[in-house]
């Protein structure tokens, strides 16, 4: 039994596969209510993280298109409208986002979707270095 006085933890009479947590939830946009969530299944919170697992890996993949896009958009510009400015501009957004994808990607618990990320993210890192050669000054067709 607890004893008077004693703050209750959550590790206190909770069985195994139960939690109790508090958490912090906004009720009507900008006003904060703190909230107690009591006896949270285990089970839920698991299957709760495979699908935040698997959300990551689809932005990540989509994320990782979208930058294949910005690297196609960044060579159209400067090869066929011969405008390097703009294609610097767009190059520039995928390189952010091929920063930011490895960032997230190191959350990512190891499996066959992230081995797949990395050799896209490996792929698109080559394009992007061949794409900035050719940016270079004297090496582009300048407009």
């Amino acid at each position: 039994m607890m004893q008077e006085g004693r703050r209750r933890s959550i590790h206190d009479e909770a069985e195994p596969t139960k939690l109790r947590s508090n958490l912090l939830i906004q009720v009507p946009p900008g006003q904060w209510k703190r909230a107690r969530i009591e006896d949270v299944d285990s089970p839920n919170i698991s299957k709760m993280h495979a699908e935040t697992q698997q959300n990551r890996l689809d932005f990540l993949q989509t994320d990782l298109a979208l930058c294949f896009t910005f690297s196609d958009l960044a060579a159209t510009e400067l090869e066929t409208m011969g405008d390097r400015e703009a294609a610097l501009r767009v190059q520039a957004k995928a390189e952010e986002g091929h920063a930011a994808i490895a960032s997230f990607l190191l959350d990512v618990g190891d499996g066959p979707q992230k081995q797949a990320i990395q050799q896209k993210l490996a792929d698109l890192r080559s394009k992007l270095d061949s794409l900035q050669g050719a940016l270079q000054p004297g090496t582009a067709a300048s407009g």
